[in-house]
């Protein structure tokens, strides 16, 4: 992380850290850490985080946020380098891995997720079945193993939970995007 650091504040805007996309979990940690670490870095946005790797994995960027099981294969296979993750604590797949927080950078709280939706008006009883099958297989163990060595952490919020939560989401990341003054490339 040193390295990468000094280089970026050797030459401001030559290194480059790819994206999912303008707008994504990817791009605003991308931001977020340029911020945090005071240096100037050029975004490549992609159309998915799969070509974005590739090109990491071809030398096309310098970095990239990703998701960890995105990246774990690689990481697995000595192609690619992970130097912090963005959660509180550190992830389970890889424990040998910094938090930025633990690094200095306490802004570098990013976690991406994955939930379930339904169109607006969806009846409450297909709601309820929804709910309570996604509910049980997250209690299943072999559901939970999967998704783990898949370097997923599974964790089921109640509807009513999970609807805050996004709230929430929107709110802070309406704030970071204002407050970096992020604008579409």
């Amino acid at each position: 992380m040193n390295d990468l650091l000094a280089e970026a504040r050797k030459s401001p805007g030559k290194l480059s850290f790819g994206s999912a996309g303008n707008g994504t979990s990817l791009h605003l940690a991308g931001e977020i850490f340029a911020s945090e670490a005071k240096v100037q870095l050029l975004h490549v946005p992609y159309k998915g985080a799969a070509p974005a790797t590739t090109d990491l994995l071809g030398g096309q960027i310098t970095m990239m946020f990703n998701t960890v099981p995105v990246a774990l294969p690689q990481i697995r296979g000595g192609k690619l380098l992970p130097l912090a993750v963005t959660s509180v604590k550190r992830h389970f797949s890889l424990p040998e891995v910094p938090t930025f927080a633990e690094l200095g950078y306490k802004g570098m709280t990013v976690a991406t997720w994955t939930g379930l939706f339904a169109p607006a008006g969806t009846p409450r009883d297909i709601v309820g079945k929804l709910t309570g099958a996604v509910e049980r297989s997250l209690q299943d163990k072999s559901v939970i193993e999967a998704l783990r060595l898949q370097g997923a952490e599974p964790e089921y919020m109640a509807p009513e939970a999970f609807a805050r939560y996004v709230d929430s989401e929107i709110t802070r990341w309406t704030g970071v995007i204002r407050a970096l003054n992020i604008k579409p490339d």
